[in-house]
């Protein structure tokens, strides 16, 4: 049996391009993660509202962007539509935009669940005390909610990070 010697000279040699590549990286995760988490809840609340010309397009909006396939998505931005509508869009843009897509249609997921996780009591407390909807949902609902979130959307995050 022939043993196999790593060479890692050809790091050293490309290190400048591969800590390039680490920091859009980075920088792509950062933005992504912000971005679709502020997409992921605005598209809970949209969802859990009882208003039809909100409700629907949020729930059509999530069931695409988890269905649809990541690199399908990517392709798709970066390919179809600057022809479509006569636009150029940088391949970090592209990204920007796929990556906060589908990480936000899976936040708004995880976000509804946490939310409808609180007993409807607390939500009926917060009415007799004259709470309205946003005071309740930022000072009731939200903080008991976010022990419920936190877990899922930090395991969501991760694939975002490696």
């Amino acid at each position: 049996m022939v043993g196999y010697t790593w060479d890692f000279s050809i790091i050293f040699t490309y290190k400048e391009a591969i800590l390039k590549g680490t920091l859009i990286t980075l920088e792509l995760t950062f933005f992504s993660i912000i971005l679709g988490s502020i997409i992921g809840m605005i598209m809970c609340l949209m969802k859990l509202s009882k208003n039809p010309l909100l409700k629907y397009p949020a729930i059509a909006f999530i069931e695409v962007f988890q269905d649809l396939p990541l690199l399908v998505l990517l392709i798709w931005l970066f390919y179809t539509l600057p022809p479509i509508f006569g636009i150029n869009i940088s391949a970090f843009s592209t990204a920007l935009i796929g990556l906060s897509l589908n990480l936000g249609a899976f936040s708004a997921e995880i976000f509804r669940a946490g939310i409808i996780s609180i007993p409807k009591g607390q939500t009926e407390s917060s009415i007799v005390l004259g709470l309205s909807k946003y005071q309740t949902m930022k000072d009731i609902i939200l903080p008991q909610a976010k022990k419920v979130i936190i877990p899922p959307l930090t395991g969501r995050y991760i694939p975002s990070i490696v």
